[in-house]
């Protein structure tokens, strides 16, 4: 589409070739917006299919948050009425936080395990490793497993 004729002063192959040129930009941001666009979907699919290995595999669900956190939920350990079941790690701080705070009845529950693993040996892996086995042992089928 031509726009307004060019100033006198400008010769008319600049102002021409000026025209191209923002011709070409204008497609280059759209190609370029188009392909940023298949790459968001592309990494929505993929963060949600590790998300689902991860639950699978591991046990917890993962939500990535801003700033470098991550919230974790175990998936044998359903939330209670307030909600609480679930700790942000922020991995920029390096700090973690428990759901309802450190008085809430979830992290009178962990409080254990946080001591003894993240306190005592600053391993989070082994925290998550005991707090499923944990929850899974109380969890709904925790009267089978006694039996056997």
């Amino acid at each position: 589409s031509q726009a307004t004729p060019p100033p006198k002063n400008i010769p008319l192959a600049t102002y021409e070739a000026l025209q191209d040129e923002m011709e070409e930009l204008r497609h280059s941001l759209a190609s370029s917006e188009k392909k940023q666009s298949r790459l968001k979907s592309i990494w929505a699919a993929k963060s949600l299919e590790f998300r689902e290995a991860v639950a699978s595999i591991l046990g917890w669900k993962l939500d990535f948050m801003p700033n470098g956190r991550v919230k974790v939920s175990s998936m044998y350990k359903p939330g209670d009425e307030e909600g609480e079941n679930s700790i942000v790690f922020d991995g920029e701080n390096g700090t973690m936080k428990v759901s309802g705070g450190e008085q809430s009845v979830f992290a009178g529950e962990i409080r254990d395990q946080i001591v003894y693993w993240v306190e005592g040996r600053k391993e989070i892996p082994c925290f998550l490793a005991a707090l499923t086995l944990e929850f899974w042992e109380g969890g709904p089928g925790a009267e089978m497993t006694m039996k056997m």
